[in-house]
C-alpha cells in the first residue's frame, strides 16, 4: 500500500511539473513582442530591425514634459505630456515583428536599417514626420497631415491621403513598387 501511495505521489508530482511547464509555455506565447509603435508628443523614435526586443529612452536638456512609455499586448506607446522647452526625447526601439507605425503630434519616427515585414501599415498625422526604409510584401500608407519619406521595396503599396490638411507631404521617389 505504501509503495502504491509513493508511486501515486510521483505521478502527481510529475503531472504538476508538466502542467507548470505548459503554463509557462502558454505565458511565453502571449504577445510579448513589439508589433505596433504609436509615438506622439515631441518624442523621436529610432527603430532598428533586429532579433532582440529593446527599448531605451534618452532625455537631454531640461525635461519639462513627462515621458510616457507603455507596452501592452504588442503595442508600444510613446508620448510626452506637458509643455516642451527644447528638450530632446529620444527612444531607441528594436524588434523583428513590427507591423504598424503611428506618428502623431510633432513626433518623429526614423529607421536605422530597413524594416522587413510581410505587411506594414504607416499612419502619419498632424505635424508628425517619419523617414522609413522598408522591405515588405504590402505597404499601406495613411496620411492626414505630417510628412513621410519612404524608400526601399514593396510588392504592393496603397496610399490614403486625406484632403483638407494645410500640410503633409509624401516623398516615395526612392520606393520601388514591384507590382
Amino acid at each position: 500500500m505504501k509503495k502504491m501511495i509513493s508511486q501515486h505521489k510521483k505521478v502527481i508530482g510529475t503531472l504538476i511539473f508538466l502542467l507548470s511547464l505548459s503554463n509557462y509555455a502558454l505565458a511565453q506565447s502571449k504577445i510579448d513582442v513589439i508589433e505596433t509603435i504609436k509615438v506622439s508628443g515631441v518624442a523621436e523614435v529610432y527603430f532598428t530591425h533586429q532579433e532582440y526586443e529593446k527599448i531605451r529612452k534618452i532625455v537631454t536638456g531640461k525635461p519639462s514634459s513627462e515621458v510616457i512609455v507603455d507596452f501592452k499586448d504588442g503595442v508600444l506607446e510613446i508620448d510626452t505630456k506637458g509643455e516642451a522647452h527644447n528638450e530632446v526625447v529620444e527612444v531607441y526601439v528594436s524588434s523583428l515583428h513590427l507591423k504598424n507605425i503611428v506618428v502623431e503630434d510633432a513626433a518623429q519616427f526614423h529607421t536605422t536599417n530597413g524594416i522587413q515585414s510581410e505587411t506594414l501599415t504607416v499612419t502619419v498625422d498632424d505635424r508628425g514626420t517619419a523617414d522609413l526604409d522598408v522591405n515588405t510584401n504590402s505597404l499601406e500608407i495613411n496620411m492626414s497631415g505630417g510628412d513621410l519619406t519612404v524608400s526601399g521595396e514593396t510588392n504592393i503599396c496603397t496610399t490614403l491621403k486625406l484632403e483638407g490638411h494645410e500640410r503633409g507631404t509624401l516623398n516615395s521617389r526612392s520606393l520601388v513598387v514591384k507590382q
